[in-house]
């Protein structure tokens, strides 16, 4: 008989024993896989380690638990690498997550079945020890408008597969992967693409490709990052700051950091290519002295703020500008083409009384409820999904005059732009809208793409989904109806992520970029009148320090929610209270700062009352998990979230 100690493909409490030991009558090889009983259900676990029972008798009597006979073996060859038991093990220490999980969440989605045997293809690959390699071989961040964006890095690429390395170019969705492919094949290389969506067969031929070394530049989403390399040589991050490397389901990994990880185990270098850096790149080259070449020359000249306060002061109402309408115009007069970037899907962002100010909020979530229009007015709910009838009278002060009102979405501003036509002061003008709302898969946005390339003038009205076309569209104006609006969130990103939005919009080389605000002196339409985005970062990473946000702390966001009120708030004082005298103990006040105010991190969402704890850590601070072992499983946790709120 023999003692082996296994991984379980399935969730474990992260405060829970994550390698659990049984007995089988053979010995068996690091990385087969075996079928095992937990908890009363079957699930595959992934060997570890092997040994016979003679050996651990002694262990096995100072034992507290009886330890079981793994049910059967159900893959005798490895399925699982060193290299990737050491990306699973680096996914669960730093986000906290079972190792279980993360571990089946880096495996292919063919894993396990039996015609997709992977101990054909395991790789030799070039992966170096932990204590071998302490960070990338090297870093830099190339800054360029997105159409310039693969000439810079082709340097970079050349080098590398010049001498038979590999080359991956991280990318947020497909949209961006595919205009990287269609680009790259042009200039005679033969790239492949890896995401989530492709079939087990073709995944299995391009995992045997990259495995065998044949495939040199591989892009790809997130799920690029748990492939089988060999001879890695470069990894290129693409708008590293975009929020889909995020992850919202467990593990709460992190992309962007994850791609650091792949290659210092690999050894190869790093290249961070952003339009524009966001703040902690921008730190850490000036921390570290880090090379960043800066090549955006975009034309900044086309931008212009417009106020809104002396457009409502000369009774223009109306939510454009009298500017930007005259440019709309003429812009479609001269057969060109016009982006209005929409703040909002749906109608408007409010539906209120006129008589009292009081708006719709979701009766599950407490927030205010969006307006839709079919045929009529509807209610949605942004969290949950609710929808219902517009109220015909105020619930608090039952006046019949109820109005939409707020920043306007994308159908009001369709149905404005109709009127233009309508009343003959716009030429007759395809007018398409572009948001989730309207379209539904990839078919139907690619139609709405091609539409706007055909030759002739063209209005299209979209949301952030168009920002993933910048790389090969171009529009002779963008309008922003309300930049106030990208910027109306409690966040201490809120600033950062706007300038970003706006320096993707400049990718679109618009002759004019007119942005309407009601808000023209505020810091942030400061530094965009004035075009210093570094200026801004230096006071921002002032502020951030004084006030102890990332770069110089690392966020950890635990929530918990209960159908209860009174629950949900129990359920907060006791965590924090646990915290803060655990904080306290080991002096930790200096490296440690709790904020646990239920009025700025409490919300109700779907029927569920949700508190919020917000940690910030030193990042230096290495035994962060010993705090976290004072969280309930039934907490969720969050280390560094896209949003605090």
């Amino acid at each position: 008989m023999y003692l082996i100690e296994v991984i379980p493909l399935i969730r474990i409490p992260a405060n829970g024993p994550q390698i659990l030991s049984y007995y089988f009558n053979q010995n068996l090889k690091v990385g087969s896989v075996i079928e095992i009983t937990i908890n009363h259900r079957q699930a595959q676990a992934i060997v570890i380690s092997s040994s016979p029972l003679t050996d651990r008798k002694m262990i096995l009597k100072k034992s507290s638990y009886q330890i079981k006979k793994a049910n059967k073996l159900l893959f005798e060859n490895p399925q699982v690498t060193e290299y990737q038991l050491k990306i699973a093990s680096w996914i669960s220490k730093n986000y906290y997550s079972p190792l279980g999980i993360s571990l089946a969440t880096i495996l292919p989605p063919f894993f396990g079945k039996k015609k997709y045997d992977l101990s054909d293809v395991m790789t030799s690959s070039n992966v170096h020890s932990d204590a071998s390699i302490k960070s990338v071989s090297s870093y830099k961040s190339t800054t360029a408008p997105a159409k310039r964006m693969l000439r810079s890095l082709l340097p970079d690429i050349n080098e590398h597969t010049k001498n038979a390395g590999q080359v991956l170019i991280l990318v947020p969705d497909s949209t961006v992967s595919a205009y990287y492919y269609n680009e790259l094949k042009n200039l005679d290389f033969d790239p492949i693409q890896i995401s989530s969506q492709i079939k087990n067969k073709e995944f299995f031929e391009k995992w045997k490709r990259i495995s065998s070394g044949n495939a040199q530049i591989i892009i790809g989403t997130r799920t690029a990052l748990f492939l089988p390399f060999n001879n890695l040589g470069l990894v290129i991050i693409e708008d590293s700051s975009n929020e889909m490397y995020k992850s919202d389901m467990t593990p709460k990994y992190c992309a962007t950091d994850l791609a650091f990880e792949v290659a210092r185990l690999n050894n190869a270098d790093v290249v961070i290519a952003d339009q524009t850096p966001d703040i902690e790149s921008y730190f850490k080259s000036i921390n570290l002295g880090i090379k960043m070449s800066h090549k955006q020359t975009q034309n900044n000249n086309s931008i212009k703020l417009i106020d809104m306060i002396p457009e409502r002061l000369q009774d223009n109402l109306s939510m454009f500008s009298s500017e930007l309408k005259s440019e709309i115009i003429q812009t479609a007069d001269d057969s060109g083409k016009v982006l209005i970037y929409a703040p909002r899907r749906g109608y408007a962002s409010l539906y209120i009384c006129s008589n009292c100010g009081q708006a719709t909020n979701c009766p599950n979530c407490d927030i205010a409820m969006r307006v839709h229009k079919h045929s009529q007015y509807i209610l949605n709910c942004h969290h949950c999904s609710l929808t219902k009838d517009v109220p015909k009278f105020c619930p608090n002060c039952q006046s019949g005059n109820m109005r939409p009102a707020g920043y306007p979405g994308s159908q009001k501003i369709y149905d404005k732009l109709l009127r233009f036509i309508e009343f003959g002061q716009l030429k007759k003008t395809p007018i398409l809208i572009l948001d989730s709302d309207v379209v539904k898969n990839d078919t139907e946005t690619e139609e709405i793409i091609n539409e706007v390339t055909k030759p002739g003038p063209i209005i299209l009205i979209a949301t952030a989904m168009i920002l993933s076309h910048r790389y090969n569209l171009n529009f002779d104006l963008i309008g922003v109806t309300s930049i106030d609006a990208l910027s109306n969130f409690s966040d201490f990103k809120t600033e950062e992520k706007l300038l970003i939005t706006l320096n993707k919009l400049l990718d679109f080389n618009p002759k004019k970029c007119l942005l309407q605000t009601s808000k023209i002196e505020s810091r942030i339409n400061t530094v965009i009148d004035r075009q210093d985005v570094l200026e801004f970062y230096n006071e921002e990473l002032q502020d951030r320090k004084l006030l102890f946000y990332p770069p110089f702390s690392k966020i950890i966001k635990l929530s918990y929610k209960a159908s209860d009120k009174t629950k949900s708030l129990s359920a907060l004082r006791l965590l924090s209270e646990k915290l803060k005298m655990a904080i306290a103990q080991n002096k930790l006040e200096k490296q440690i700062v709790l904020k646990d105010n239920f009025a700025e991190y409490g919300y109700r969402e779907n029927n569920y009352f949700v508190s919020v704890l917000i940690l910030k850590c030193d990042r230096n601070y290495a035994d962060i998990r010993s705090l976290l072992r004072y969280v309930p499983n039934d907490w969720s946790i969050d280390i560094d979230p896209n949003s605090v709120t």
